[in-house]
């Protein structure tokens, strides 16, 4: 009797048990794969093996590599920012990174201090769907509950409860069990370079206070067609108190827990009365003031002498809202050596770190060619990857190519590639390497294509006309990029383009386009 009971509990919990197992595995399909918030490996890290780490929104999540800083420093550090994180949220990860880690200190973004925390329920759900169950995430799902009127708590804290109708937008991403390659340590690799519109001076007149306006009309060019209403401009320069009663919170948290609390500023460059995080002298001075009343250390790293310097060129990845790769190289370095020097750490051996570094300095690799924007040292690193053994797929024209420099022309074959540009001045001209060897080479008058076969009876198509005032290149793919749009790279001008492909990996590593200047200088363009 008693043997049948056991068996019996047995059975139930083996039952409940594996009901768990199933239901968190399908809840974890069907809640959306915001692939920046990336906690799996933060809570995989050793307990109190952080010496730093690093929230608030996108600004900051792009511009602080943890393995940028452990590579050159040895120190631990971590990136929890997200998307548009609300203040409040940064309150709770702060709580979080607590139960989890004791750092030194702990670093946050001062973009959210302008943005409204109750703008949108998804704001709070990028974090909140990735935290794990615990005291911290119950009461930010308590509060998330009481914010917003679509929303409860419960399916804050159980997701399925939201998502259980996203059967039919499935797709592959949400079966991927790891997305580390896109993200390290909580910070993502971008793979592109845009300058901003506007400098910091131009931002800065563009400062208006908050009870002026100034209007725009817009008009159709050519005509005198108004194509909508006027626009105000008008825009608010003020920290909402709640947002001022949740950074005291954050200081107050870290303070009980023997933890300091410093406040930054990454740079943004942008129109300010349409973005509330372009970081103006305004909202840097009121950042300044509050802190300064409240005893909270700040750094600001658009205005205050901290060594970094911004580079318009290559700083920014889209425009001045996000710093580049390389723009966060530049910051990561600068925290790196303050934290070193603040606190005195020296470098301490982390194998959860030491196992991504292969990764990640594949990623860095790749990442450095997509946003190299000087063509001599581009042709290096595509060099670098021929002799790799990946494969490059060239069109140009010859009315670009016959007017390069010397030492232009140079790099270009050092590729490998033999034609002499002088000879022509008109043509379309197409070539293929693989490795150290060049599989086709070749220059028309009238039209050139070469069909490199891939698997499956499959070719990339490559053609290329240099006529005058009727220059077309282009390389077409066999395969679509994630919205089924043909991948294809076509110019229409006087230009060279280049694409960087993996056999290995079946991956494009990028794909660059340039043109010559006046000048003879040669500029990588965006399409």
């Amino acid at each position: 009797m008693i043997r049948e009971k056991i068996v019996a509990g047995v059975k139930i919990v083996l039952f409940l048990g594996i009901g768990v197992v199933l239901f968190q595995g399908v809840q974890e399909i069907v809640t959306p794969k915001y692939v920046e918030n990336n906690f799996e490996q933060f809570y995989a890290l050793e307990e109190d093996s952080l010496d730093a780490v690093f929230l608030g929104t996108s600004h900051m999540q792009r511009a602080y590599s943890p393995m940028e800083v452990y590579e050159k420093y040895g120190i631990s550090t971590y990136n929890l920012s997200t998307d548009l994180q609300p203040i409040p949220v940064s309150y709770y990860l702060t709580q979080e990174i607590l139960d989890y880690q004791k750092p030194k200190v702990i670093v946050l973004d001062a973009s959210n201090l302008f943005l409204d925390s109750n703008e949108s329920a998804t704001n709070w759900r990028y974090t909140m769907d990735s935290m794990a169950y615990g005291s911290s995430h119950a009461e930010m799902a308590e509060d998330f509950g009481g914010r917003f009127k679509e929303e409860d708590a419960l399916s804050a804290l159980i997701p399925m409860l939201r998502y259980h109708t996203r059967w039919n937008e499935l797709n592959e991403q949400d079966f991927q069990a790891n997305l580390e390659e896109y993200c390290l340590f909580g910070q993502e690799l971008f793979r592109q370079v845009i300058s901003p519109p506007i400098d910091e001076v131009v931002m800065n007149e563009l400062t208006i206070q908050p009870d002026e306006y100034y209007e725009v009309t817009e008009i159709e060019e050519g005509t005198s067609q108004i194509l909508g209403e006027t626009i105000s401009h008008a825009y608010t320069v003020e920290i909402p108190e709640e947002n001022l009663q949740y950074l005291l919170k954050i200081k107050e948290t870290c303070e009980a827990a023997g933890v300091d609390f410093l406040l930054t500023k990454i740079p943004s460059i942008q129109y300010p009365e349409g973005y509330s995080s372009a970081w103006t002298r305004q909202r840097s001075d009121m950042t300044k003031q509050v802190c300064a009343e409240n005893g909270i250390e700040f750094i600001d790293l658009l205005y205050d002498d901290t060594g970094y310097i911004v580079d318009y060129q290559t700083d920014f990845q889209d425009g001045g809202y996000h710093l580049s790769f390389r723009g966060a190289e530049k910051v990561s370095d600068f925290f790196g050596n303050f934290l070193v020097n603040k606190y005195k750490l020296t470098q301490k051996l982390n194998m959860q770190f030491e196992e991504k570094r292969a990764l990640y300095d594949i990623e860095k690799e790749e990442v450095l060619l997509c946003t190299e924007l000087d063509y001599n040292s581009y042709m290096d690193r595509v060099q670098t990857y021929l002799n790799a053994g990946n494969t490059v797929f060239v069109c140009g024209s010859a009315n670009m190519l016959s007017r390069l420099g010397e030492e232009q022309r140079g790099k270009f074959w050092n590729l490998g590639f033999q034609t002499d540009f002088l000879k022509y001045s008109q043509g379309g001209y197409v070539a293929c390497a693989a490795g150290k060897e060049v599989l086709y080479e070749a220059y028309s008058t009238l039209t050139t294509s070469y069909e490199y076969p891939m698997e499956d009876d499959e070719e990339v198509e490559l053609e290329a006309t240099g006529r005058e005032n009727s220059w077309y290149t282009s390389i077409t793919f066999p395969f679509t990029d994630e919205e089924g749009n043909e991948v294809n790279f076509t110019r229409y001008d006087s230009s060279l383009t280049i694409v960087v492909y993996s056999p290995e990996d079946e991956e494009i590593l990028d794909n660059a386009y340039f043109i010559l200047n006046e000048d003879g200088t040669v500029s990588r363009v965006w399409q």
